[in-house]
């Protein structure tokens, strides 16, 4: 149980999630954790449209675009919204976040915040990480 924290409100889930069929809901059959705290998931908000996990000690890739939500003030007037290809396959396709995700939810919304690799009790290793800023995506 790991994740990638985006501005520490949205988090994308990686866990060893390889072989579970998100269609079946094999919950609580074969795991102990929910499917939408499943590999890919946008944690305890939306389950992953295809899980697309390759084998345990296997390297994944994620390409994840992020679009900041938008303020005036003090008062949000635009929703982050997400993209995510999990080794190369779209699985979140321009979600809108109406709030963090998880324990995010609990958290204030921002416009700019930290990029986290969570390693949450189980090994976790990252590399060959890319983070580029862009500018007029999604508008």
């Amino acid at each position: 149980n790991s994740g990638i924290y985006i501005y520490n409100n949205y988090e994308v889930q990686v866990l060893d999630s390889f072989g579970l069929d998100y269609s079946a809901k094999e919950f609580p059959i074969k795991t102990e954790s929910h499917p939408k705290q499943w590999c890919g998931c946008l944690y305890k908000m939306k389950m992953a449209d295809a899980n697309m996990c390759l084998p345990a000690l296997t390297w994944q890739t994620y390409d994840i675009e992020f679009t900041a939500p938008k303020f005036e003030g003090d008062k949000k007037v635009k929703n982050a919204i997400l993209t995510v290809y999990h080794n190369g396959v779209k699985i979140h396709d321009k979600f809108e976040l109406k709030t963090g995700t998880g324990a995010g939810a609990r958290r204030k919304q921002v416009a700019k915040g930290p990029i986290i690799f969570q390693d949450h009790g189980n090994p976790t290793a990252y590399r060959n990480v890319w983070i580029l800023e862009t500018d007029n995506v999604n508008k």
